[in-house]
């Protein structure tokens, strides 16, 4: 689909009746981070729809091709041991937001490091980077899924900067 596609699939999604104000928010976030980082007229592949509504984009997705974008990717969504390739370093993107953890770190993956894209209404977008090695220091849930509240240490203003600024 087009940049643009993307972007009015975005607008819809966020403007349902049924969408929380919260959700709302987080969704023009993400439209926001496509309108920046990814160039107008290019073709992003891949996305995958929500679990219940199938005109509804995966918002993950979103931000993951937003990284690829960033990185100078291609932008397609893959099926890779890694999301993103940068300076010969494979990524894994994790988008975490208070609405709605990132899926688990699949243990199976070798990366060089993790990116974890947070959003959270009261602190705003953050990035951390996270080593491959130091992985058990990426905060969970019960469910094992990725949370907003990672360590301090990990965060990296200059890619925050980048990709929330």
């Amino acid at each position: 689909m087009k940049k643009e596609q993307l972007l009015n699939l975005l607008n819809e999604q966020a403007n349902q009746p049924t969408t929380k104000t919260t959700r709302k928010d987080i969704i023009k976030v993400v439209a926001q981070l496509v309108e920046k980082h990814i160039k107008d007229n290019a073709d992003v592949y891949g996305i995958s729809t929500t679990r219940k509504h199938t005109n509804y984009v995966n918002l993950g997705d979103v931000v993951e091709i937003v990284a690829k974008s960033i990185f100078n990717n291609d932008l397609h969504k893959n099926n890779n041991s890694y999301d993103v390739e940068h300076n010969g370093e494979k990524v894994e993107v994790k988008f975490a937001t208070s609405d709605a953890y990132a899926h688990k770190i699949n243990k199976n993956n070798i990366v060089d490091y993790y990116l974890i894209i947070t959003y959270t209404k009261a602190l705003g977008g953050m990035v951390f980077k996270v080593p491959y090695t130091e992985r058990q220091q990426i905060k969970v849930n019960k469910q094992g899924r990725v949370i907003t509240n990672q360590l301090a240490k990990y965060i990296d203003n200059d890619l925050t900067k980048r990709v929330f600024h």
